[in-house]
């Protein structure tokens, strides 16, 4: 399943009708293919991509900011407009490759934001165990608990928030 084909699928989710989602792709996106407006991208970016680029495509999804490149710029959700600074955010990112790691850490750093890192699934959740966070990255192939169990076990412990209360935010 390519980055196109996870989109469509996402977007058949009832909760997820209004997630940004940004494609990160090796070669150029063409916009008529049939499943592009099915999966409305918020962005995206050409690999390989310059920390200058995802900073501004994360500010641009998350925050509203102006200065789009776009000529019609994506329907944000109103959630969007509550976050906090990127400095106040407290993120994790579960990659298990090591270099893939180091390079998301610099990246997120030169933005602003503190990340924790993981190795895999499991260890994401026993850090959101741990503290509650407002951004998790998760790759989708790790050993052990991979990014999806991972994250269906996020949403699972965010339907019982009294017992998982550091599940408590979208």
């Amino acid at each position: 399943m390519d980055g196109l084909m996870l989109a469509c699928e996402i977007r058949k989710l009832p909760s997820a009708t209004m997630m940004p989602l940004v494609l990160l792709t090796s070669m150029g996106v063409r916009q008529d293919n049939p499943g592009f407006a099915e999966a409305a991208f918020a962005s995206c970016l050409t690999k390989p991509i310059k920390p200058a680029q995802l900073h501004e495509v994360l500010a641009r999804v998350i925050s509203a900011a102006e200065g789009s490149a776009e000529k019609n710029p994506p329907v944000r959700p109103s959630w969007i407009q509550n976050f906090p600074s990127a400095s106040r955010y407290a993120c994790c990112f579960a990659m298990t490759n090591v270099i893939n790691q180091k390079v998301a850490m610099r990246l997120l750093q030169q933005m602003g934001y503190k990340p924790d890192v993981t190795a895999n699934g499991l260890e994401a959740l026993g850090a959101i165990d741990r503290q509650p966070y407002d951004l998790v990255f998760m790759d989708l192939m790790m050993p052990e608990m991979d990014g999806i169990e991972a994250t269906r076990a996020i949403r699972e412990r965010q339907r019982n928030r009294k017992r998982h209360p550091n599940y408590n935010r979208r």
